[in-house]
């Protein structure tokens, strides 16, 4: 059986740790990205490819393609996977809120591993 832990949420969705037990201790492997109605399951290495095409998006200039108009900013960003292809209408809100929902996940594990480093339990933090 599976657990779903939830990391952080935001205007644009719900990130969470998938873990097969409830010890907060398991490292984070895969990753439940809730957008609305659309739930993404992902390895900890796509969700580090895909915060990459979200910076990408962020710095560039636009796209160039025949398709679009030359320089303006990303409407669709794709995230291509085994099960499905997925198209993320983007506005700058959109993307920001993407960025931080993705970076919340390296955010957790940079804090556990200073936790777990300095023998501090996540308990004793409360006290």
């Amino acid at each position: 059986m599976n657990f779903l832990d939830p990391i952080f949420d935001n205007n644009t969705g719900t990130i969470y740790a998938l873990r097969s037990n409830l010890s907060m201790d398991e490292p984070i492997n895969r990753v439940q990205l809730q957008i609305g109605d659309v739930a993404i399951l992902m390895y900890k290495e796509e969700v580090d490819a895909f915060l990459k095409t979200i910076k990408q998006a962020k710095i560039s200039e636009g796209c160039n393609c025949e398709n679009c108009s030359k320089g303006q900013p990303y409407k669709i960003i794709k995230c291509n996977t085994a099960m499905a292809n997925i198209k993320f209408k983007m506005t700058p809100s959109n993307l920001n809120d993407l960025e931080e929902l993705v970076m919340s996940l390296f955010f957790h594990e940079k804090i556990n591993s200073i936790l777990e480093n300095n023998d501090i339990d996540n308990l004793s933090i409360n006290h």
